[in-house]
């Protein structure tokens, strides 16, 4: 949120500890994100950077963008009615 909308991110409030705090085992457990944390952060948000912010989506990109065209090279046509 940083790198996107640094105006909409207020650090005074960002937990200094690692959200969510989980028992050390191997059970996986799924909950909902208002479930993990009422700041709207996950992990140690006193560590986001703009630029780590900006690392993540260009990853994100990177795979998106190479995704689709591998999709291009082989013609799919996922979810479109072309007849």
């Amino acid at each position: 949120m940083l790198a996107i909308r640094p105006d909409l991110v207020n650090m005074d409030y960002a937990p200094e500890e690692v959200i969510p705090k989980l028992p050390g085992n191997n059970v996986r457990i799924y909950w909902k994100f208002n479930e993990l944390t009422s700041t709207g952060s996950t992990g140690s948000p006193k560590r986001a950077t703009i630029e780590k912010g900006e690392k993540a989506l260009k990853s994100i990109e990177d795979v998106l963008v190479s995704f689709l065209n591998d999709m291009e090279k082989h013609n799919w046509k996922y979810g479109l009615n072309i007849q």
